[in-house]
């Protein structure tokens, strides 16, 4: 049964001309949230009179995250997502060290560009029952919205200002990671990932593995990589790219990209089975329909992210 209520609206911004922000807003498993993109609020004569009233999730220009009660602006902020949810992406790195402290094996699922909403529809319709029977949370990505500076906040549990990721051409942390963590515990570690190595994970074993079979995908490839690595590690992190992959290629609405997450929650189905351990699945970002916002990178694509919004910034967060 999954612990969330309510369902996110499609994503719309509205202007607040006298504040000077934009406002996105929806339901979650604590009510209803806002999230302000505050990139305009720089601009107003007395930025420090300005105070964000109640529980929020501040979000910095240089890059760092974190809750306050009632937040008097005192620096150029990103934005802010009041009434937040429970998690962030950072999570999957603590919660992951937790556990590996209680003497549990830990498996970390990271599905690139699942957003909550695409997860929720897909939850809804019976689409995804592997993942979709599991404890589901709403989570806040860090910013921006993208693969690089969230891939580093989930294996470290710290935001960018702090690990060093901050865009993309990074590939080095600067700090530990929870593979780190794992390692002096004396616990072997193994990451399966897609044809490029996106960070570079100093302790632990990474794998690559392109598309050989000429599938359209190279996530076959990582499933069945993680699958042979399952009884002989404390920590894995599999990382499925399709999801993305097709969002991008033909929006996060299409057929297409729903097909690529109920690929992948067969696979997920697999190495849950196998697995007898705890489970963390996750994601980076979500995805919207380009609309000339979003990352430049994806431009001439038909799905985008990167932006501080509804759509892009809130993931599912779901526990085994």
């Amino acid at each position: 049964m999954r612990n969330v209520s309510g369902k996110l609206l499609p994503r719309a911004v509205c202007a607040a001309a006298a504040l000077l922000i934009l406002v996105t807003s929806g339901c979650g498993a604590k009510g209803t949230y806002t999230v302000i993109d505050a990139s305009a609020m720089t601009e107003m004569k007395d930025v420090s009179a300005r105070t964000v009233e109640g529980e929020c999730l501040v979000y910095t220009k240089k890059g760092d995250v974190f809750r306050a009660e009632d937040y008097k602006v005192r620096e150029a902020l990103t934005g802010v997502i009041v009434n937040p949810p429970q998690h962030t992406v950072m999570d999957a790195a603590l919660q992951a060290e937790k556990w590996l402290d209680a003497g549990e094996r830990v498996m970390i699922i990271y599905i690139d560009g699942l957003g909550w909403q695409a997860f929720m529809r897909a939850a809804e319709d019976g689409a995804v029952p592997n993942i979709g029977k599991l404890s589901a949370e709403i989570c806040a990505s860090v910013y921006p919205t993208i693969t690089p500076v969230n891939y580093a906040a989930m294996v470290t549990g710290r935001p960018p200002a702090e690990n060093g990721v901050t865009k993309r051409g990074i590939h080095a942390v600067e700090c530990d990671t929870v593979f780190t963590y794992a390692s002096s515990l004396g616990l072997a570690s193994y990451v399966s990932e897609g044809d490029i190595q996106i960070l570079a994970l100093p302790d632990a074993e990474l794998e690559l593995s392109p598309d050989l079979n000429g599938s359209g995908t190279g996530d076959d490839e990582i499933f069945e990589r993680a699958m042979e690595q399952t009884g002989s590690c404390d920590l894995m992190l599999v990382h499925f790219h399709s999801v993305d992959d097709s969002s991008h290629e033909y929006s996060p609405v299409s057929d297409e990209a729903r097909d690529a997450l109920v690929a992948a929650d067969t696979w997920c189905g697999e190495l849950l089975a196998a697995w007898d351990g705890r489970v963390i699945i996750t994601s980076d970002h979500g995805q919207h329909v380009q609309d000339g916002t979003g990352d430049a990178a994806y431009a001439d694509r038909k799905g985008t992210h990167g932006d501080f919004a509804v759509s892009d910034i809130f993931v599912p967060y779901i526990t085994r």
